[in-house]
């Protein structure tokens, strides 16, 4: 029993400690590499596009 207990902490150090950090910056990774897709296609969600205004030349 005492067995199952000491592997079951070392389960859960190794997932809390390694494994979480780990897929959170695999997450961000992802998250970067397909806002940069969405850029690059010109594809934007929620936000308006700067509109320029054209300035009359007056002489």
């Amino acid at each position: 029993m005492a067995i199952a207990i000491g592997f079951g902490v070392l389960f859960a150090t190794f997932i809390t400690l390694i494994m979480v950090p780990c897929l959170y910056l695999i997450l961000e990774d992802l998250k970067w590499i397909v806002g940069k897709i969405i850029k690059n296609l010109g594809l934007t969600f929620g936000e308006e596009k700067p509109v320029k205004i054209l300035e009359e030349e007056t002489r």
